[in-house]
Order: structure tokens, then C-alpha cells, then sequence
């Protein structure tokens, strides 16, 4: 924490569990941050809580995005995905890490939590939800590997 700004940075996943929604945008649906994103969406959707994921169109076929459907996530897809970031409660992000060994880090910046919700809401209202035949048929799901 910078005591000085009152800013506060925690490194690592930190608490990874919301009340509200959870809100999740990755350009690469593949990358290992989005791994943890998805970690991270299903536990929070276990306990009920509403998840929302933006993936780019190539996600469509996505075992991962049809996971987190299948899950109860609302997920929609669009041509393009302007970052990696899982939003909780709106009071916190989760941003890929840039430093080795490190994998995600967590800000509890109002100004940055606003800015990166209100990127994705707005990239939200274009993007195109994922319907009923993007799903597998019943059984189909259960090919899904756990990577996907």
C-alpha cells in the first residue's frame, strides 16, 4: 500500500470473491490470466453470483466461453476486446501481471474501477450475445476438457 497517495495494490489474486457481479473481458481467451479469470467466475457463480464475460468472436467456439454459458455467465462476443480484465463488485480489478512470477494483480482504485467498467459496458451494449445454438447439445458438454 502507498501510505503517502492512499492508493493500494495488492499482488496475487487477493480476495476473489464478490457479492454483486463479477464482470470479465479478455482479448485472448486463451491467455493464462483469463484461466484465472475463469477460476475465479465460476467459483463466484457457484455461489450465485451474476457473472458477464466479453470474449472476441474467434471465443464462439469456444469450450471456455460455452463453459462459463453453461455455468449461468451471460456471455457476448465482439470483433474486438479492448483488454484482459476481471471487474469484482465494481469495487476491484484484476489485471494481468507484466513482472515475472507474478501472475495477476489486484487495484482497489475508484478511478480505475470506473474506467474499466465503463470500457466494458460500453463494449458491452455492441457485443453479440452467445445464444442457444453456440451451446452444445445436451452431452456435448461433458467433452469439454478441463482446459477448455
Amino acid at each position: 500500500m502507498d501510505q503517502a497517495s492512499g492508493l493500494s495494490l495488492v499482488e496475487g489474486t487477493g480476495p476473489d470473491t464478490a457479492v454483486g457481479e463479477v464482470l470479465i473481458m479478455s482479448a485472448d481467451i486463451s491467455a493464462a490470466a483469463v484461466g484465472e479469470f475463469r477460476r475465479i467466475a465460476h467459483a463466484n457463480l457457484r455461489a450465485g453470483v451474476p457473472c458477464r464475460a466479453l470474449f472476441p468472436d474467434s471465443a464462439r467456439l469456444s469450450g471456455a466461453a460455452r463453459a462459463l454459458a453453461l455455468a449461468g455467465a451471460r456471455v457476448r462476443t465482439d470483433t474486438e476486446v479492448p483488454m484482459e480484465a476481471l471487474v469484482l463488485d465494481r469495487r476491484s480489478v484484476v489485471l494481468p501481471a507484466e513482472r515475472p512470477g507474478a501472475s495477476l494483480v489486484s487495484f482497489r482504485l475508484p478511478g480505475m474501477v470506473t474506467a474499466t467498467a465503463g470500457l466494458f459496458e460500453r463494449a458491452w451494449r455492441t457485443a453479440v450475445p452467445l445464444g442457444p445454438s453456440d451451446l452444445p447439445e445436451s452431452g456435448e458438454d461433458e467433452m469439454l476438457t478441463a482446459r477448455e
